[in-house]
């Protein structure tokens, strides 16, 4: 049996239609709905990522609108520093002590050099060949070139009128090197002042991070300059152009002066200060010394009236610029021009600590006035560990029976063993109350005076000795500080403080330079009041027999020279031991007028002599130009 099969209609199929039936079929089979949570994750990133869009549109052109605008205005502006003349320092009679000159110097802007190494290698070449440099200074200039600063820093300093006018002509040449014009100083009486006013020096890398200077600038290194800097140094002044894309001037937009720097007037006597210095180093040379110093105070305030080492360096050998050769020079010489005698260095005081070891004993009732004491020369004492081994002690000479005053006046020796040890009957002060009077006299500390490098002295101790050598105190070694010896040391400095609390009757001044900042018309901006810092050292009735021996020691004793002044004065010699072999050093404090104090003597010249033969007539000399009359 046949079945019957239709048959379909047969006709022909376009190519759009078998895909579309193809892609049907496959999208059925491969079709799957997303999900809802990707979907809002989606979403969710999306919205993020608009919100932080719009945040950071809001921050730049909201927020931050100021910096940004600032930013983008510094890319077409250029601000120029100005810098602002240094105050003058003056005496007090309102001398200046120095005044202000330009010096030339040459800087390097990083972000205006030329960046090939070809083109700043000529460059170096031909700022070396105007500069007039030699071979070495010519590869020292490359070096320099070389650096790696964000920030402008100094090429050249110093540059002679010649090389400027020559850079000057041809500054088109040099790009990125500009030419600055520097206030600089010129001292008066250099050589004189250079420990006390100090130098100006560039700034260093410290200096121009954190304290805010240019690389060109000069500063206070050392004296009065660097101690009253922020007074001195001024304000900047600015100048703001409008540059083009290659850095050149358009225009002047703006300009603000610089503000000079405050005046100061210290307490110093210009006239004297520079009189001390001729005769202190004129005594050097007469008796072949390696250094010395003066100090003078005013014993009613505490005010430094001259302060002089020597020997010392001109302090404007550092405004035209020191060669390292000079400077090495310097610093190799073995009397050491650069260390401030007057305030640093240590010095036995000999017997110049007697005046202060006679207060303490009246004080402490180790004697009175009248106490007699026999000076034989000599005084032995036996051994505490061994009584078979006896110890002497000699005076320079055998000066009979004395009291407090003509102990002093004719500077007994045994007299202060005495006192300060004990011996017979008399039982002395004692290693520490010697330290303790000789502190309230400001010794064995610094006094704060207002410039860098003061030393604090030394006043051997029972703690000392055993801390620094492991040795027991011993009776010897109070005699020894009882006359200033031993490993006493006193700066100049102190010795004129303590002689002023004598000369005023028991006030011990901080010794101070300044007295007031002016501003450029002379109006007081700030004064600076005397500051005591001790009041009745000991009893004034005990500084009255002090004085008094002080007096005599000019009327019969150690200083007749000193009568030769026009006023009455009263002094205290002293000779101290260096060693057996070198010459001691030559001391001298001195007050006068007697009855009334106005200046305060020390003097020490070093490894000299006898004090009466040496600091005594430098003192007369430096006091006969203080009292001349003015007239004159």
């Amino acid at each position: 049996m046949r079945y019957f099969v239709p048959q379909r209609e047969k006709r022909d199929l376009t190519p759009e239609e078998f895909l579309f039936d193809t892609q049907g079929e496959i999208a059925r089979r491969l079709e799957k709905p997303i999900e809802r949570r990707n979907f809002f994750f989606f979403a969710a990133l999306l919205g993020i990522g608009m919100a932080l869009l719009l945040f950071r549109v809001f921050w730049f052109t909201i927020l931050r609108y100021d910096t940004y605008a600032r930013i983008a205005e510094s890319n077409r502006t250029e601000l120029t520093s100005i810098p602002a003349e240094r105050g003058i320092v003056y005496e007090r009679n309102g001398i200046p002590l120095m005044h202000n000159v330009p010096v030339l110097d040459l800087l390097a802007y990083p972000q205006e050099l030329p960046i090939q190494e070809s083109e700043k290698n000529r460059e170096v070449l031909m700022l070396a060949e105007l500069l007039g440099l030699s071979a070495n200074q010519s590869g020292d200039l490359g070096a320099r070139l070389a650096t790696t600063s964000s920030k402008p820093y100094l090429v050249a300093e110093h540059i002679d009128n010649l090389s400027a006018i020559a850079f000057a002509v041809r500054q088109t040449e040099f790009p990125g090197i500009h030419m600055r014009l520097t206030p600089s100083r010129v001292y008066t009486d250099a050589e004189a002042m250079y420990h006390l006013i100090g130098f100006l020096g560039r700034a260093t890398k410290k200096d121009i991070d954190e304290g805010g200077y240019l690389a060109s600038d000069l500063l206070g290194k050392s004296g009065v300059e660097a101690s009253y800097e922020a007074m001195l140094r001024g304000v900047y002044g600015h100048e703001l152009y409008e540059v083009d894309a290659h850095g050149s001037v358009v225009r002047l937009l703006s300009r603000s002066d610089p503000k000079e720097g405050d005046g100061v007037v210290l307490g110093i006597d210009g006239k004297l200060q520079a009189h001390a210095y001729r005769k202190l180093s004129e005594a050097l040379r007469r008796h072949g010394s390696s250094g010395g110093a003066v100090v003078a105070i005013d014993p009613r305030n505490g005010r430094i009236l001259a302060l002089v080492s020597a020997p010392s360096v001109d302090a404007n050998l550092f405004v035209s610029g020191i060669s390292q050769e000079a400077y090495q020079k310097i610093l190799q010489d073995p009397r050491h021009p650069f260390f401030n005698r007057a305030i640093a260095a240590r010095y036995p005081a000999g017997s110049t600590i007697k005046p202060f070891l006679g207060a303490a004993a009246l004080a402490e009732a180790v004697v009175v006035p009248q106490t007699v004491i026999q000076d034989a020369g000599a005084i032995t004492i036996p051994d505490v560990y061994n009584p078979s081994v006896v110890y002497t002690f000699r005076g320079y000479a055998t000066l009979g029976p004395v009291d407090m005053a003509r102990a002093i006046a004719l500077s007994s020796d045994i007299y202060f063993y005495t006192i300060g040890g004990g011996y017979g009957p008399i039982r002395g002060l004692g290693a520490e109350r010697i330290e303790t009077y000789l502190q309230k006299f400001g010794f064995g500390k610094t006094l704060g005076i207002d410039i860098l490098g003061e030393d604090e002295g030394l006043i051997p101790s029972p703690a000392y000795k055993e801390a620094q050598k492991g040795e027991k105190w011993r009776i010897g070694d109070t005699y020894n500080i009882s006359i200033g010896q031993g490993d006493m040391g006193v700066t100049p400095l102190q010795l004129a403080v303590a002689t002023a609390a004598i000369a005023n009757g028991g006030t011990l001044w901080k010794p101070q330079l300044m007295v007031r900042v002016i501003d450029k018309d002379f109006n007081t901006l700030r004064a600076y009041e005397p500051f005591a810092i001790r009041q009745d050292v000991v009893d004034p009735e005990h500084i009255a027999v002090i004085r008094n021996a002080m007096r005599e020691t000019v009327t019969y004793g150690t200083a007749r020279l000193l009568q030769q002044l026009p006023v009455s004065v009263a002094a205290k010699t002293g000779t101290a031991q260096t060693g057996k072999i070198s010459r001691p050093h030559s001391l001298v404090t001195v007050f006068a007028p007697y009855k009334d104090p106005e200046i305060v003597l020390a003097i020490v010249v070093e490894k000299a002599g006898e004090g009466g033969e040496v600091a005594v007539p430098l003192a007369r000399d430096i006091l006969m130009e203080y009292f001349r009359p003015k007239s004159e």
